[in-house]
This record gives structure tokens, sequence and C-alpha cells, in this order.
């Protein structure tokens, strides 16, 4: 399904730091017709998010851990009625989309605007994903993987003749099994209290629930000074968290972690001329843990972000200078029993400039960033859903730099092309992957007793196409080279950390209203990190590569009406995620989608 982004400068204080980026351009107020960006479920349930087809890059973000720029209400990705264009060319407020597929996999989407008016725009929307199935036979149990996620979402704004006020809210309910794991069997691991946990021979399963509400103010863009301010409070949480029990064939059941956060900010732009102006912004940030058993910790984490900068704009130059300052307290202190705190810094700084040019046919930008990012449940569950439901330490990521230099080429309508090259280092992040592994007993150091942070720095080169010889057809594709170290240093695309990737479609258009997509995503030369010992080096564990050829069909019935079909893994590979995280060989899903 064609995806569309809309990007909103006005949506609250998670797009403080990006948004004041584009306040040159003037405010952007996005209205009228509706395109339902929803998440395929075929790719759900085939990989997760960052380890994924989707060549995920590691992305450094503003320290309240929230998304920047681009953002659609909701969970990252997740469907909600988007409008673009005039509201009288487009009459439908609403939209539906279900599917049904192998392994009793099933999506239901829907969305509606309550609310059109010139000044007040209100959304609602909702999904469900689902799959039950699938047998991965990895373990001696006899398991099927389910996994259930549903999540609602709420979206208000009003334009007054000062600025405009939006408010948003989300819950996501998930329900799954940790479907990988074996009985534990070492009769080495060594117990901790009984008082505080239950001992269970069931299959572990988890519930999480995630929350968030936020609101904004963003001031109108008639004056040579602007202002904005927002704030929101999230809750992220798991039911339980297991250890292996080897000695009982068991599990020993306990409290899982909570996590809340709190964000306050506000920014500020003042125009020195039509070309220029100064920015500057400031989140303060607090995260707060619970105490999960007798002999751990709770603790919390604050954090102030200062980002002023100067930006600049010409007719084919723009540039923006500026730096951003992490002022951080409560980092590097050990939640888990065991773990001794580590040294964080109370100060980091980190260049945010870009440079771009756009030539006649051609375009270039150069940009040096970085800065802090928080190592959230919330964050890190997009790296790995099935990931360890408690916190180690609490400390962020440090990105010194990330180096970007593209060149494109866009001299044709039908033709266009371009390479990047970008440099990241990355402080004290966390290498995960290893949470259903180790509940089966083989590594249960892993997840408990051994720091499992490092440094990488590595660079990667990047080169994309897209091609349309005639109207019926168009070719696009891009690869990566992203070299890694045995020692757990390289560059960071996932926990997987893949050294080759690509992702090659074509769109075939044979009839009018008809499209049909065959795709090949691959992930080469695959190793995850672990470290063993508190004072020994990550060590390298070879992954098989992800070889995944799929093919989709779209038939537009009329303007408001689509049918659809998805096959994926039609190469029948057995492809492993991560340790213990086999996905399903081929599977298929069918549906419709319906605006009104």
């Amino acid at each position: 399904m064609k995806k569309q982004v809309i990007t909103y400068l006005l949506v609250g204080i998670a797009a403080l730091p990006a948004a004041s980026q584009e306040k040159l351009e003037g405010t952007l107020y996005v209205e009228g017709e509706y395109v339902p960006t929803v998440v395929r479920q075929d790719k759900i349930h085939l990989l997760p998010q960052k380890v994924s087809f989707e060549l995920p890059t590691f992305r450094p973000e503003p320290a309240t851990g929230l998304l920047t720029g681009n953002y659609v209400p909701g969970y990252n990705a997740l469907p909600a009625p988007v409008w673009q264009g005039a509201a009288a060319e487009y009459p439908w407020r609403g939209y539906l989309y279900g599917g049904i597929g192998s392994y009793l996999t099933s999506t239901l989407s829907a969305g509606y605007r309550m609310v059109a008016t010139d000044a007040t725009k209100a959304d609602i929307w909702f999904q469900h994903t689902g799959t039950s199935l699938f047998k991965p036979r990895i373990c001696d149990r006899d398991l099927k993987r389910y996994r259930y996620d549903e999540r609602l979402g709420l979206r208000v704004s009003h334009r007054f003749s000062a600025g405009t006020l939006t408010a948003d809210a989300h819950y996501h309910l998930g329900f799954f099994n940790y479907y990988g794991v074996s009985t534990p069997h070492s009769s080495l691991i060594v117990m901790p209290p009984r008082m505080e946990a239950k001992q269970t021979d069931e299959t572990p399963k988890q519930t999480l629930n995630d929350a968030r509400l936020r609101a904004s103010w963003q001031s109108v863009n008639n004056s040579s000074l602007q202002w904005r301010a927002g704030a929101d409070v999230s809750y992220f949480g798991y039911q339980h968290y297991y250890t292996p029990d080897g000695p009982h064939l068991a599990w020993m059941q306990w409290d899982g972690q909570r996590e809340l956060q709190v964000n306050a900010g506000a920014g500020l732009d003042a125009k020195l001329g039509s070309r220029s102006a100064l920015t500057a912004d400031v989140v303060f940030t607090n995260v707060s843990y619970n105490k999960c058993g007798a002999q751990d910790r709770s603790g919390s984490l604050q954090t102030v972000r200062i980002a002023p900068a100067y930006c600049y704009t010409a007719d084919r130059f723009s540039a923006r200078l500026g730096v951003v300052a992490d002022i951080t307290g409560g980092a590097g202190k050990a939640l888990q029993t065991g773990l001794e705190k580590q040294d964080y810094s109370t100060f980091h700084i980190a260049p945010d400039v870009r440079l771009s040019y756009q030539g006649r046919g051609w375009n270039a930008t150069l940009s040096a960033t970085g800065g802090q990012q928080l190592q959230t449940l919330r964050n890190d569950v997009q790296e790995d859903y099935y990931q360890t439901p408690k916190m180690d330490y609490i400390m962020p990521a440090f990105v010194p730099v990330e180096g970007k230099l593209r060149i494109g080429y866009n001299g044709s309508e039908r033709f266009r092309a371009g390479i990047d090259v970008t440099y990241l280092t990355v402080r004290h992040l966390y290498l995960g992957g290893w949470y259903m592994y180790s509940i089966s007993g083989y590594q249960p150091v892993i997840t408990t007793v051994v720091p499992q942070h490092g440094n990488v720095a590595g660079f990667s080169l990047g080169l994309d196409a897209q091609w349309q010889p005639f109207d019926m057809l168009t070719l696009r594709g891009r690869g990566t080279y992203q070299p890694q170290k045995g020692d757990g240093a390289g560059f960071f695309n996932g926990y997987d950390r893949p050294r080759w990737t690509a992702d090659i479609a074509a769109d075939v258009r044979p009839i009018k209203n008809l499209t049909l997509t065959p795709s090949y995503r691959y992930r080469g030369v695959r190793n995850i990190y672990q470290r063993f010992g508190p004072l020994q080096d990550m060590q390298a564990t070879r992954l098989p590569d992800i070889c995944n050829l799929s093919f989709s069909a779209r038939y537009r019935i009329s303007r408001a009406v689509s049918v659809f079909g998805e096959a994926d893994n039609l190469l029948c590979r057995r492809v492993t995620l991560l340790p213990c995280q086999l996905m399903e060989g081929f599977n298929f899903l069918v549906g419709a989608d319906v605006q009104f």
C-alpha cells in the first residue's frame, strides 16, 4: 500500500528541536484529503521495527526520547487519519482497513475525523493486529506463538487567533508469549531468593501497557517572534519478569518494570530578516522506575536539553548552525542486584549543523549532528519486541557526532539516484536481543549480572535509485554497506548488525487501477553481540542471513474501495530474527480497505 508521510510542524513538544529547523518556511496547516497510513500486518508479524527489512539506521533523538520531525498521532507508524489538500476536493472523513491471513493473522484498522472545521480538527483511530497459530518447533515445548496488539488514539487541535493548541492521547495493550523459550535445565544457575517471586512451569507470557498524553501550543507565524511550548506524560510497563530456575525445570516470575516519563519544554524563534533566524529550545525530562524486587533498586533520571541554532535560507542554499547541550542527573545508576554504578558524564555537547544545496538537476547535503538519546523500555521495544522487561541501568546513549554527506541526482522526472556516506559513533549503547535465549537457561548472565552496554563507531555507504522507463513500470532500490567488527564496534543498524542490506522492488501497472509489486529484501552477514563477563569485550555470534522474496497486488475497485493480497517469504527460508526468535516461512495476507 502506498505510504505517505505528512510533516507536522506544530504537533507538540515531541517536535520542539526538529521544528525549529523549519520556521523560516512558515507554519504549515494540513487539511483535506486523508490517506490512511496502515501498518502492513505481514511485516508486523514477520519482523519488528528496526530489526526488519526496512533497513533501520540508528538516529539520535532528543533527550525526551520522543519522535521528532515527521509525526503521526499514535505509536510510531500506526494508522491515523492523515489529510492533504483541500477538504472540498475529497469528501471522505474515515477509513476502514482489514485483512486476514495465514497462521490466523489478522489486522483491523479504522479512523475517523469527528470534527473538521477550518479551526478545529478531531481524529480518532483504532488498530488491532494479532497472530496465533505459528509453531516454530525450536524448543522442547509444543508451543504456538501468539501476539495481540490493540491500540487506540485520539488527537484534537484548535487554531486560535494567537496560535494553535494541540492535544493527543494513545493507549497500547500488548499480550504475547515468549514462544522461543526452552525449559531451563542448567543446574549451575544461581537462584535468587524465592520469597520475592513465584515459581511457574508454564511458558512465560507477558502483558504490556503503554499510554501517553500530551499537549502543545504553537504561536502564529505572522511576526518576527514566535514561541511554542508543550508537555507530556507517558507510562510503559510490563506485568512480569522471568528468570530461569534450572534445578526445578521452571521459571521464577517477578514483577515487571514500570516506567513513568514526564517531559516539558519551550522554544523561541526570532527572525533576523527575510532569510535568517535564531532559534532556541529547552526541554526537561524526568524518567522514573519502580523497584521490582526486594534486593533491586528504584531510580530516576533528570535531563535538560538546550538547543540554540542559527538558520539561513537562500534560493538554492540553506544552513543550520547549532549545538545540542544535555545536562543529566542520575545517569549510570544500576537498578538490578549485582550491578555496579557506571560512570556517566553530567554534561554532553554535540553539533547540530546541516548544510544543503540544490543545483540544476542535482543536490547535496552535509550534516554533523548528535546528542543524547534516552534508552528506555518504550524506546528499546522498537529494537526488540521481546526485550528484557526490566532495566539494568538508567543510562542514556550519547552520540558525539553523526556525520553524513549525500549527493543526489534529480534532473529527470523518470530517474533519480543518490549516494550517501555516514559516520556514526555512539557511547553507552545498550546491545540487547537475548532475553528469550537467556531465560531458557543457556546464558542467564547476559540479562542479569553483566552490563550489556558498549561503544560503537563505524561508517555506512548507501546507494539508492528509482527509474520509471515507462508509465506502467517503476523500479526502485536501495543498498548499504555497513562494516562491523568482532568486538562490537562498527555501524549500529539494529541488534543483528548486518554488513549488507538491500531493498529492491518493482511496481508494475498492467491495467488501470491494478498494481503488482514483487520485492526482494536482504540482510547479510549478521552478528549479534554480547558480553559474558564484566571485564570481557563484546563477542559476536553469527546469525543466518535474511532473504525475503515477496509479492503484493492491489486493485482499486472504486475511488473509495480497494482490495489487496500480499505474500511473503516466497523462498520459504527459515528466518531467525534474533536468538530464539524464529519467524514463519511462507505467509500471506488478503483484505480490503474502504474510505468513507
